[in-house]
């Protein structure tokens, strides 16, 4: 068994890197990427030179007024082949709010999506505007 650990910083902040070697032919490498506005995880696992398990999640700082994470995991043999998708975010200003949540598998997406908005057109005069879209797989009878 073997193992590398790296750390290299940049201009905008680090990336660590750790990777394991076996004798058996199972590889794990992990990867951090932390800058200063956003981070990225990935993991990749592969057997006997097969990628099995590959994961990537992305996020932004986490902020009372803005955040998003996103993320990625897809299996392949010896376990069930499958494709999973996440997303959440979420946006805040005193004049706009927008919200959206998604998961998706094996191309079968579920998914929310609304905003508010606020537009000012004098002094006395307002108007709002609200919406949503709500995703789900087509069902065949």
């Amino acid at each position: 068994m073997a193992m590398e650990y790296n750390q290299l910083k940049h201009t905008y902040g680090s990336v660590y890197t750790i990777k394991f070697e076996s004798d058996d032919d199972i590889n794990l490498k992990l990867q951090y990427d932390h800058q200063y506005d956003k981070m990225t995880f990935k993991c990749d696992l592969d057997k006997n030179h097969i990628r099995t398990i590959s994961m990537t999640l992305n996020a932004t700082s986490f902020r009372w007024d803005l955040f998003e994470i996103a993320s990625h995991l897809n299996t392949d043999k010896p376990l069930q082949r499958r494709s999973i998708k996440t997303k959440g975010a979420f946006f805040y200003r005193t004049d706009q709010a927008n919200i959206e949540g998604l998961f998706e598998i094996n191309d079968k997406r579920y998914g929310v999506e609304s905003y508010w908005r606020k537009i000012m057109h004098d002094e006395n005069s307002r108007a709002y505007i609200y919406a949503s879209k709500f995703t789900t797989p087509q069902v065949i009878f």
